[in-house]
């Protein structure tokens, strides 16, 4: 039972952190409105678009969400 509690608890906080919106994974530079620093993930945004292309949609805004934080501060 306990088991069950904590499984559920770690299935939740992986939901995507952001919402993937139509259109974001078409245009590359779209993503970066979520972004502390749009100029710089603008310019990143190319490379990040291609990493993240391949996972499910739903999960692209968080995966380029993770990429930006390796690259900011």
């Amino acid at each position: 039972m306990v088991a069950l509690v904590g499984l559920t608890a770690c299935e939740e906080m992986m939901q995507p952190r952001f919402k993937t919106e139509p259109g974001m994974m078409q245009d590359a530079q779209m993503w970066c409105t979520n972004s502390p620093e749009p100029s710089r993930c603008r310019g990143r945004s190319g490379v990040e678009h291609e990493v993240c292309k391949g996972v499910p949609m739903e999960k692209y805004a968080s995966c380029r969400f993770a990429l930006d934080q390796m690259h900011g501060y």
